[in-house]
């Protein structure tokens, strides 16, 4: 059984980054969904107080490796992330619950296979449904034939698999790969979905450069609209990622590596208007950024905290920042170092 150590597509495509290439001319704005730019827009309301991010778990859930991509049930109790070797090698989608106030040790989901790479798993709102991007084949019975055209697949798709509460924990179901209005041959990352719609991430060559963001209506029994890009000025020839939406639907968080941020990514927000509208994003404030790599937001059922990702370095006795110029140097490539998921209060960070 051959380990996943090539292509190492998530570390490539989070590495692509800011390559920008040219825009596709004719590209589609999704207009409700999406939405674009308001006119005017400007930065966002101030006042929180400053609050620092700590750790999540042991080590930040990474146990020596990095760990990114956390997701919570509506309930806070179940937390899953995607687990990688640096580089974002070798993934593997990660489950811990909370007890007596302290996360159990993480074990890879059941579904997991050691064949393929499966990362940045995101709940649905009600938790029954888990989204994820994995390189898999479609169809398992191609897994071992070098001849099947999906055996050869490299690239990154969303997939999603049921999940059943049970009293100890959960059953899962068998995972699903969505159709071609949402994936492509390109890599296709860090999908979120609310009120029947599929956010994600893709650098298929209808976009602006790099990575940007999409979204796909749910039409239900398994069927998705054409995914359409964000319109505005959320997609840029630089990289955009990871969207997730507030509990109320009105704020859109993603990171992005484009020009004037702190690190070599940043978190960003934009605010939809009553008219649907976007407003121009502004990076997150306080603890939420730093001269690291910042990436895979996610907020919690209640909109009271933000857990993310970051290369940020650790002090000596872990579960703080260490002080600024420690460790790397500001602007590091993205995924040369060990990532560990943080967490602070929305309310001290949001715009």
């Amino acid at each position: 059984m051959t380990l996943f150590t090539v292509p190492d597509a998530a570390r490539d495509a989070r590495r692509a980054a800011g390559r920008a290439r040219a825009a596709a001319s004719g590209a589609v704005v999704l207009g409700t969904l999406a939405g674009c730019i308001g006119a005017g827009a400007g930065g966002f309301g101030q006042g929180a107080t400053a609050a620092p991010a700590t750790l999540v778990g042991e080590d930040g859930l990474a146990a020596g490796a990095s760990a990114y991509n956390p997701s919570l049930t509506p309930d806070g109790r179940t937390l899953v992330f995607a687990r990688s070797a640096p580089g974002f090698r070798r993934p593997v989608i990660h489950v811990s619950r909370l007890s007596h106030g302290r996360w159990s040790t993480p074990q890879p989901v059941p579904f997991t296979d050691p064949r393929w790479g499966d990362s940045d798993p995101t709940f649905t709102p009600d938790g029954r449904t888990l989204y994820f991007v994995s390189n898999r084949p479609a169809d398992p019975r191609t897994a071992g034939d070098s001849t099947a055209r999906d055996s050869t697949r490299r690239d990154l798709d969303v997939w999603r698999v049921r999940r059943e509460p049970t009293r100890d924990g959960e059953r899962w179901g068998t995972p699903e790969r969505l159709g071609p209005e949402v994936n492509t041959r390109n890599q296709e990352l860090g999908p979120s979905w609310r009120d029947g719609v599929l956010y994600f991430a893709s650098a298929r060559r209808a976009g602006v450069g790099g990575l940007d963001l999409w979204a796909a209506r749910d039409l239900g029994g398994g069927r998705f609209a054409r995914a359409e890009p964000f319109g505005g000025a959320l997609n840029t020839p630089a990289s955009e990622s990871d969207p997730e939406l507030s509990p109320d639907g009105r704020t859109l968080l993603f990171w992005s590596d484009r020009a004037g941020g702190a690190g070599s990514a940043d978190l960003y927000a934009s605010r939809r208007g009553t008219d649907g509208r976007w407003s121009a994003p502004v990076p997150l404030r306080g603890a939420a950024n730093s001269a690291w790599f910042d990436f895979t937001p996610a907020l919690s059922a209640d909109g009271r905290w933000l857990y993310f990702a970051s290369e940020r370095p650790l002090d000596a006795a872990g579960g703080r920042e260490a002080p600024a110029g420690a460790g790397a140097p500001v602007q590091a490539r993205a995924g040369e170092g060990a990532a560990h998921v943080w967490r602070v209060p929305a309310a001290a960070v949001l715009p």
